[in-house]
């Protein structure tokens, strides 16, 4: 079987809870803050051209939401599925950017 053609890490929704110190600590390491609400902090890197890649979440306990990485192709997806299910532990199904309903994740 042959590796997906993974290019990079695209974004990353993280449950957090403590915004503001949460904040601290992605500033010191360089992210920029392009949006906020009462519940959510979205952030970027300083050479990234999207709204954001990381999004923090106000929750209760610390959660990784999810991880999403750019593909080369759609077949990628299905390469990568393949090669998670051979693996011991089941992975989550590979899910596209859009809800059930095609509405778009809240914080994509």
């Amino acid at each position: 079987m042959t590796n997906p053609n993974i290019i990079r890490a695209s974004r990353a929704v993280l449950h957090v809870t403590d915004l503001e110190q949460s904040f601290a600590f992605y500033d010191a390491l360089g992210f920029i803050e392009t949006a906020r609400d009462e519940n959510h902090l979205y952030l970027r890197g300083l050479e990234e051209h999207n709204h954001h890649s990381l999004c923090l979440k106000k929750g209760t306990e610390p959660v990784v939401e999810a991880i999403s990485y750019k593909v080369e192709a759609e077949n990628d997806l299905e390469t990568l599925a393949k090669l998670l299910k051979a693996r011991p532990r089941r992975p989550l199904a590979a899910k596209r950017r859009t809800n059930r309903d095609g509405s778009r994740p809240s914080c994509n």
